[in-house]
């Protein structure tokens, strides 16, 4: 058995539970805390299936395979073009893709903060004011749903092709 499949399958569920209490939340600052913990579940999920798929291809490094350009270096070295790495290819490659979404939208929750305005008053410590960051991260509940919809319906069909490894 794969080492990683229970490992992407634990992150879909868990940001799948985050997502309905998300849908649930009344307070936006709740609701923003819930979407991003199921946004890193689901790209934590993404980032274990790509080793998931090293490991099915019997990959040496399966375990240092933590994205989707060194699964494919991986890969290519063993002389390995699978048509799973090349559909997640093409879906990094178009911005619009649900693929696509996800990493972009993870690489905001790491952004710093946005500056508004500075704030200068004589004999006080000048402050640099914040932007409020209810709305920062650009993704809805129902955005996230799709993605992890979208990421669960292509490893289902991943996982079928791949038995025959």
């Amino acid at each position: 058995m794969n080492p990683f499949l229970a490992g992407v399958n634990q992150k879909r569920l868990f940001a799948s539970l985050l997502l309905a209490e998300a849908a649930r939340a009344r307070d936006d600052h709740l609701r923003e805390a819930l979407m991003q913990g199921a946004l890193h579940h689901l790209a934590t999920a993404l980032q274990l299936y790509f080793g998931e798929v090293a490991a099915t291809y019997q990959c040496r490094n399966a375990i240092e395979t933590t994205s989707l350009a060194l699964l494919d270096q991986h890969l290519s070295a063993m002389g390995k073009t699978p048509a799973e790495v090349s559909e997640m290819l093409a879906l990094q490659d178009d911005a619009a893709s649900w693929l696509s979404r996800v990493l972009a939208c993870r690489q905001l929750l790491f952004a710093a903060p946005r500056p508004v305005a500075r704030q200068d008053k004589d004999g006080v410590i000048n402050a640099l004011s914040v932007a409020d960051d209810s709305d920062s991260t650009g993704f809805d509940v129902a955005e996230v749903e799709h993605w992890l919809s979208a990421f669960t319906s292509m490893i289902e069909r991943h996982r079928e092709s791949m038995l025959e490894c």
